[in-house]
């Protein structure tokens, strides 16, 4: 059956391995809470995109940012907030305004509610990892889509790289999507870092409901950001490129794919507590 065949699909794509050599000497514990929203920016919880695999038991963390996106020539708004009641478990809730999948998409919202659960912890394994379990509950076709995902991360002193693999589906196998997000953080002082959040996403599908749309292939970005910190509290500005080749009117006479490339830009803010 297709759901069955996607799920066949899921496990090559979650498997993503890191092999790093052994912890700083006197880097900061891992999984401690966070004295601060310095902290949490420092770990990557507050990326546009990747999600930071380390969970602070009884803290949680949110940030919305919104700008320009030049790709899609259109406005552009992202916001995260996450709970752990359990140092192993973070709720997590994602919001997303921009473009998606299908131009049919009105307006082009999604929203993202699941979880992440912490498998590995540097102090003991060398590296943090997880898995992460999303429901998106209207993607292009007004339907469901699951997202599994897999992300896996290491601290070297002041510098952190994450890295997530994550593959999404819909019930019926017939819509898949692929992609991989990779940032560095660099904590310059205590209350600023600077970071990278790339992410590359690839459209898969053979359903017939996107014949006459115009679909998004894949996308590409590459957003160097900054955060500066003051307590509980963290200001975010990110400022990169974003690159989206569509296709479209799918499956018509007329069909044509073109390649679209812009600035993005966000600020926002968010806390830790």
């Amino acid at each position: 059956m297709r759901c069955e065949s996607s799920l066949w699909l899921v496990a090559p794509a979650l498997v993503l391995v890191v092999s790093v050599a052994r912890a700083e000497e006197g880097a900061a514990p891992q999984n401690a809470p966070p004295s601060s929203a310095a902290e949490a920016a420092a770990g990557g919880h507050v990326l546009p995109s990747t999600l930071a695999p380390r969970i602070f038991r009884g803290h949680a963390f949110g940030v919305a940012r919104a700008g320009y996106d030049g790709a899609a020539r259109g406005f552009v708004a992202r916001a995260a907030a996450e709970s752990s009641p359990f140092d192993w478990l973070a709720l997590r809730v994602e919001l997303e305004h921009g473009e998606v999948s299908d131009a049919r998409a009105d307006p082009d919202d999604r929203a993202r509610i699941g979880a992440r659960v912490g498998l590995l912890q540097q102090r003991g394994a060398g590296l943090d990892a997880g898995l992460a379990l999303f429901y998106d509950p209207r993607d292009f076709r007004s339907e469901g889509n699951i997202i599994f995902g897999l992300s896996a991360g290491r601290d070297w002193g002041r510098l952190g790289v994450t890295a997530n693999a994550l593959v999404g589906s819909d019930p019926e196998g017939d819509d898949q999507n692929l992609e991989l997000r990779l940032a560095p953080v660099y904590r310059a002082s205590r209350a600023l870092s600077l970071g990278v959040d790339s992410r590359a996403r690839r459209n898969l599908s053979s359903d017939s409901k996107r014949q006459g749309t115009q679909a998004l292939d894949w996308e590409l970005e590459a957003l160097p950001t900054l955060s500066i910190a003051s307590g509980s509290f963290v200001f975010v500005l990110d400022a990169g490129v974003r690159a989206v080749r569509s296709t479209g009117p799918v499956a018509q006479p007329n069909e044509r794919s073109r390649v679209d490339v812009g600035v993005l830009t966000m600020a926002g803010a968010g806390g830790a507590f």
